[in-house]
């Protein structure tokens, strides 16, 4: 009976170890996000924020730091806080396919290494904050997110990302703006040359616009007269040549 105490007592304090503690600033951004989400899992009870590691779907925590966000297809909509990156030990991010709108938060935790934020409705840019982490793991797939590669993004995500191009990293079918190369100067290995899902198409490129020449009035004008006068000059050394051929076959004629 003491043995079976003992072995309750145990899990019992590795239970309080991993589910209780929360610093104050991850609570705060745990209910900032309960609160931007208009359309959350009932388990997410913001009264029982403090025990969010052991009762909220889809929160992980260790060693009294969320650990991880993970819920899938769980039919969340509203948006991400910019108190999101309080939680410093977060390795992974996932809240794909869901409805969730508005920007993307212009920070993560430093030790996020797995974003997956596809299929979702995020609109705006990427944010140049993002380039200081070293992601293995990118998917921002199927947004509307607009606009360039920031000039920052070069930094570790080049370094990581490059490793797994095309399997960790997809920012296609959203609204970049593919028409401007320069966009992508600034990070040109990122979900682009290599993968099989390029941000923008042709192989990643972006694609140029078509050469188009723009003629004014006057060299319109000038390449009307100009192709009038080689016509009536093709015309006359024809009609001049067929006048004395048939004036020669007259003579023979005769």
């Amino acid at each position: 009976m003491d043995r079976i105490l003992a072995v309750f007592l145990v899990l019992a304090v590795s239970l309080v170890a991993v589910n209780a503690g929360l610093p104050q600033t991850e609570i705060a951004a745990l209910t900032d996000l309960a609160n931007a989400f208009t359309s959350k899992p009932s388990s997410w009870n913001i009264s029982d924020v403090d025990n969010a590691c052991s009762s909220w779907q889809g929160v992980g925590c260790v060693d009294g730091h969320v650990f991880v966000l993970n819920l899938p297809n769980a039919s969340l909509a509203g948006s991400l806080p910019a108190s999101i990156a309080a939680f410093t030990q977060m390795q992974t991010l996932n809240l794909r396919g869901n409805a969730l709108i508005g920007p993307l938060p212009p920070a993560l935790g430093v030790s996020t290494l797995i974003v997956n934020l596809a299929y979702n409705q995020f609109t705006g840019s990427l944010p140049a904050g993002w380039s200081s982490l070293g992601l293995t793991t990118l998917l921002l797939n199927h947004n509307n997110l607009t606009g360039c590669v920031p000039a920052s993004w070069p930094g570790n995500l080049n370094q990581s990302l490059s490793i797994e191009v095309g399997l960790g990293c997809d920012l296609s079918s959203n609204e970049w703006d593919c028409g401007n190369s320069t966009c992508y100067e600034n990070a040109p290995t990122l979900c682009q040359s290599g993968s099989a899902n390029p941000m923008c198409p042709v192989s990643g490129e972006a694609p140029h616009a078509p050469f188009v020449y723009h003629m004014t009035p006057v060299q319109i004008a000038g390449t009307c007269v100009g192709a009038a006068l080689i016509i009536f000059l093709v015309a006359f050394f024809v009609w001049k040549f067929g006048c004395k051929n048939n004036q020669r076959a007259k003579y023979e004629a005769i």
